[in-house]
């Protein structure tokens, strides 16, 4: 009789433990490979270093958005610094604004926004860390309001994000957006 309780006690703390692996393994994985699918669709839909901006409908299918607001413009920049350095040349509008800089494992590698930079208008020169390409960009950099951004991921994307305080403003945040680039320099 004794046996058939150790039995059960058996079963349900080998049953529990597998339960606890399963879930941690779903909470640690789940954000890394929810992050890779939307940034795979991302290559799929935009070429590198080329600016591409989420049109305010189309909010509901948005790849790279997590949480959709309809009062941000969206605009992403895939890049790959294995060859050359990219350079950012951003045009936000003078409301809220922030860039991001992201692996293609969805790790944070920059980020900024309009209070921290005080200005509207910048240049952020993203570099390969692994291959010590700070100096050579440094050199280049020519502009008053430029930032050199070391990465150690090669790969990954750039979200830019510009609020839209009022509807009729859309049209004016989605051009200053526009009138930002991407390119390998």
């Amino acid at each position: 009789m004794q046996l058939k309780n150790w039995h059960w006690l058996y079963w349900g703390t080998a049953s529990l433990m597998l339960a606890v692996i399963v879930h941690l393994a779903i909470v640690l994985f789940l954000p890394v490979v929810k992050t890779a699918r939307q940034i795979s669709t991302i290559e799929i839909t935009g070429d590198i270093a080329q600016l591409a901006q989420i049109a305010f409908s189309d909010h509901q299918s948005a790849p790279i958005v997590s949480f959709r607001n309809p009062d941000i413009s969206y605009a992403f920049c895939r890049f790959d610094l294995s060859e050359r350095p990219l350079k950012i040349s951003a045009r936000f509008p003078r409301t809220f604004w922030s860039i991001g800089v992201y692996s293609d494992t969805g790790d944070n590698v920059y980020s900024l926004n309009d209070r921290q930079a005080g200005i509207h208008e910048i240049e952020l020169i993203l570099v390969d860390g692994s291959r010590g390409d700070e100096d050579a960009a440094e050199a280049v950099t020519t502009a008053e309001n430029t930032i050199v951004v070391s990465s150690l991921a090669r790969t990954g994307i750039v979200i830019f994000r510009a609020l839209i305080a009022e509807r009729s403003e859309a049209q004016n945040v989605a051009q200053r957006l526009a009138a930002s680039s991407c390119e390998m320099s």
